[in-house]
């Protein structure tokens, strides 16, 4: 585990579901993390804050300016509409300290 992906296990301690779509660590470097939310979400901004407070590098999805990315985002849920969702090649984490309905 690399150490960015050790700094998410430590944020996103519940349970996670893993990560059907692939991905994994090469050369030592922390893979890619994802962060899907919505404006105005107060667990979305929690979440943000932790991430960053552990140094996690991050690409966020905003769904309310993307909603494109919506199907994404309930295939990774299975079907629930709720953010924050977080990738990454260890697993999925569907609001971990709580989430938002949209």
């Amino acid at each position: 585990m690399a150490s960015g992906d050790a700094a998410i296990a430590g944020i996103f301690s519940l349970k996670r579901v893993p990560n059907a779509m692939g991905g994994g660590s090469a050369g030592g470097m922390a893979a890619p993390v994802t962060l899907y939310t919505n404006t105005g979400c107060p667990f979305c901004a929690a979440a943000r804050r932790e991430l960053e407070a552990h140094g996690v590098t991050y690409v966020e999805i905003n769904l309310s300016d993307r909603p494109e990315r919506i199907p994404e985002l309930l295939k990774l849920t299975r079907g629930r509409r709720i953010v924050p969702v977080l990738v990454d090649a260890s697993g999925i984490s569907v609001a971990p300290n709580g989430g938002r309905d949209f």
